[in-house]
């Protein structure tokens, strides 16, 4: 069983202010959201569900190669039976041949209605764990530098 860990207020106030508030989208600045990054096999999937079964939260993936099915060994993909009744979003959802048809703004237009849906309508504390950082920036941050079309010189 997890334990939730317990935070004085200083550190709590550490940890919401870690981040320059200006940076993140409108969205993020108000209502909590976590995020857990890291490397494949280090327990993230483990981690963000034990939170979301004490928080009353919702997983959603932003690991790139998560999102597609099969390579469930290769990514460490959290299995069916590890997911404590917590649901876990935007894994397996494109057949490995969509591979060219997906890209990072696909990623942001699914992934931020999903979150204001959690968090406005379900009432839920979204969790964002994978180990794809341009992802979780992509989600994120206000302003988003990849530009959809590039042109070269």
């Amino acid at each position: 069983m997890f334990n939730a860990p317990s935070f004085t207020h200083s550190s709590r106030l550490f940890l919401f202010h870690m981040v320059e508030q200006s940076c993140l989208l409108s969205s993020f600045r108000q209502l909590p959201v976590i995020s857990i990054c890291g490397a494949t096999g280090t327990g993230k999937s483990e981690l963000a569900t034990n939170l979301a079964s004490v928080f009353n939260g919702e997983v959603i993936n932003f690991d790139a190669l998560q999102l597609y099915n099969g390579l469930n060994i290769a990514t460490n993909k959290i299995p069916p039976d590890k997911c404590l009744g917590v649901p876990h979003h935007l894994i397996g959802i494109y057949p490995p041949e969509y591979g060219d048809k997906y890209d990072v703004h696909s990623y942001r237009n699914i992934c931020l209605p999903l979150i204001d849906n959690l968090r406005n309508t379900k009432k839920k504390l979204p969790i964002l764990v994978g180990g794809t950082h341009y992802y979780l920036e992509a989600i994120l941050w206000q302003d988003f530098l990849a530009s959809k079309h590039t042109t070269s010189d």
